[in-house]
């Protein structure tokens, strides 16, 4: 988690020249707009190993999140890449004839004393692009993941990311928390049940400054025939 460097600035003036061409053109209208500078009071921009800025986030005067977006970098041109037509699985251990292609994406898995996932490394060709991480409890069940990327491919689709699962008594999940590269609350989601055990009501929450603001809540409600089948 420590490819990304973070750095906080209070004024669209102390950014705008290192982050205005890297802008995605369908959010840059957004980001300028004499609407948004007004209400933002901190930036948050990400930095690569290379000094790269490659993610911003705004944030108003309460310290909620306005504005997120990733910027373009040197990592998304991908010259001499070809869309993925076929895929091949093949389940036996990796060994030393195994040979890397250029062009061509490799997964690699491994598991645990009870065959769940533990790790997984992807190469895109012989480069290593993303290893991830997976951790259970006791009981089984998994609580954490963790996403670590290649610092040759930090972009959107693969930026170091933590997730975190949280169960009650009866095993059920009750949260799920997406963790930023700096330890803070990137979003949350929590969820309710009833009384036979299915989802009643689901929250979003998006990460800012001082803790976690609900930007979406959904309710369920079920309707059951006589024999207990699901109607509506």
């Amino acid at each position: 988690m420590n490819l990304i460097t973070v750095k906080y600035f209070k004024s669209w003036d102390e950014i705008k020249d290192i982050i205005i061409d890297k802008i995605p053109s369908f959010w840059k209208d957004n980001i300028t707009s004499k609407e948004m500078l007004d209400r933002i009071q901190t930036y948050k921009v990400y930095f690569n190993p290379q000094k790269e800025p490659v993610r911003i986030k705004a944030f108003n005067k309460k310290g909620e999140l306005e504005h997120r977006c990733f910027l373009k970098t040197k990592a998304d041109d991908f010259k001499g890449e070809r869309y993925i037509t076929k895929s091949v699985h093949i389940y036996r251990e990796r060994n030393k004839t195994d040979v890397l292609k250029s062009g061509i994406y490799h997964y690699f898995f491994e598991h645990n004393e009870d065959g769940q996932f533990s790790k997984g490394t992807i190469y895109r060709g012989k480069e290593k692009y993303q290893t991830s991480y997976s951790n259970y409890d006791e009981n089984g069940q998994l609580v954490e993941q963790i996403i670590e990327p290649s610092p040759a491919f930090l972009q959107s689709e693969n930026f170091p990311r933590r997730y975190i699962y949280e169960y009650d008594e009866k095993g059920r999940k009750i949260s799920d928390s997406c963790y930023d590269v700096d330890g803070s609350l990137e979003n949350r989601r929590r969820y309710y049940y009833d009384e036979k055990d299915r989802i009643i009501k689901r929250e979003f929450f998006s990460g800012d400054l001082y803790g976690e603001s609900l930007i979406m809540c959904i309710l369920y409600d079920y309707k059951y025939s006589p024999d207990g089948n699901l109607v509506e």
